[in-house]
């Protein structure tokens, strides 16, 4: 069992491609098919089944990849730790739900690239479960969340902030005050992010707290498209203050009083509880955590 051959194993889970491996790693495929039938005839199983064109992890592919990524964690410190000590360099990976990509991230982002030049950054934005399982397989190495506050005991937490909800309509939205009168939204279209966002568990939970049933929804994908469709008229949304303050402060959307409970929402950076914390990630997380003072 070789080096390459794990590092090859790991390349084709994260790409899910034989062939895009390939392409990745500078080989050809036959190569790449002859390392993993070494590694499969070294260890004595089989480590991917073929469904269609997708390579799909078998049991014992999927006990191997916790092992490689701690692997190649180790690998990566060795780097870190032999080369020059005053100089960051590498690769991160952070995944970070949409809004906060769009509403928090920049600055970090600007400082970060100013003070270390030779990391290369890469952020997928995508909701709360599948980072946590790209997390789980080594693919990303820090994710920021937004959701419950204990939802992720497992791996280390880092606390940056509470997040408010507000529920807003167009400026010519007739509702105002649904505390007193919750019955007014039954009428109302609803506009919901994607299933399993946080944004329309917190909405769901609002609904099921006043035994409201609307009438009609509709599904958005996008913070952005929910937002331009509130201020179209097509429906009233639960969305975080930030992506709707500025929005609010210049008239184009309206806040609709209903005293909805979401103080146990918060935005917190994870990583993976196995996963060493390279420079890299180190200067990442002291930056978000200056910056995160300021988040209201």
């Amino acid at each position: 069992m070789e080096f390459r051959q794990l590092f090859t194993f790991k390349k084709i889970v994260e790409l899910q491609s034989f062939t895009k491996a390939a392409e990745h790693l500078g080989y050809s495929q036959p190569t790449v098919t002859s390392q993993i039938h070494a590694l499969e005839e070294h260890l004595g199983v089989k480590l991917f089944d073929r469904i269609g064109r997708k390579v799909v992890l078998t049991d014992a592919g999927n006990q191997l990849i916790q092992y490689v990524s701690q692997i190649t964690d180790i690998y990566k410190q060795i780097e870190d730790t032999v080369k020059d000590q005053e100089v960051i360099r590498g690769k991160l990976i952070i995944g970070a739900p949409e809004t906060l990509t769009i509403y928090r991230l920049e600055p970090i982002l600007r400082e970060y690239r100013q003070l270390f030049p030779l990391v290369d950054i890469v952020l997928i934005n995508d909701s709360n479960a599948p980072m946590y399982e790209m997390l789980s397989r080594g693919e990303i190495d820090l994710a920021f969340q937004i959701a419950v506050e204990c939802e992720y005991k497992d791996y280390p937490v880092i606390h940056l902030a509470y997040e408010s909800f507000v529920l807003v309509g167009n400026p010519d939205c007739k509702l105002d005050d649904l505390e007193s009168e919750p019955n007014q939204l039954v009428n109302e279209t609803i506009i919901y992010n994607a299933r399993g966002c946080i944004y329309r568990k917190v909405f769901e939970e609002y609904l099921k707290s006043k035994m409201l049933v609307p009438r009609n929804s509709l599904e958005l994908w996008s913070i952005e498209a929910i937002k331009n469709g509130v201020m179209n008229g097509l429906g009233i949304s639960m969305l975080p203050l930030i992506a709707v303050k500025k929005d609010i402060e210049d008239g184009k959307l309206k806040v609709i009083d209903c005293n909805s409970q979401t103080n146990t929402i918060t935005t917190h950076l994870i990583y993976h509880k196995n996963k060493w914390l390279s420079k890299p990630m180190r200067a990442w997380i002291e930056i978000t955590q200056k910056y995160s003072k300021n988040w209201t």
